[in-house]
């Protein structure tokens, strides 16, 4: 037994065998206890902030978008109505009323 000792062996016995057990094996490593409630705590709030963060992130990017897209249209209907007076100048054309009142 005294051999074991000088070794650094203990036998573990509720195992049924010896296991070699040196100051930096896993198994003199203490087990990690179980999270506290407040280290729970923690870690929710943590991820309920980081969630309304993105969740305004993304709210910012939705209106951003539509922003962007209304001014595609916007400069869309620009463009085209650039087109049909300058197509109706060329042309000699007159343009019927209603169409007139939407280009001006």
């Amino acid at each position: 037994m005294q051999e074991l000792n000088d070794i650094r062996v203990q036998a573990d016995y509720q195992c049924g065998g010896a296991h070699p057990r040196t100051p930096g094996s896993a198994a003199h490593n203490p087990e990690p206890e179980p999270r506290s409630p407040v280290t729970s705590w923690k870690k929710l709030m943590f991820c309920e902030a980081e969630m309304d963060a993105s969740q305004k992130k993304l709210l910012k990017l939705e209106r951003d978008y539509y922003q962007t897209c209304e001014q595609v249209v916007s400069a869309k209907t620009g463009l085209v109505r650039a087109v049909l007076l300058r197509l109706v100048k060329e042309n000699s054309v007159e343009c019927p009323a209603p169409l007139r009142a939407s280009l001006i």
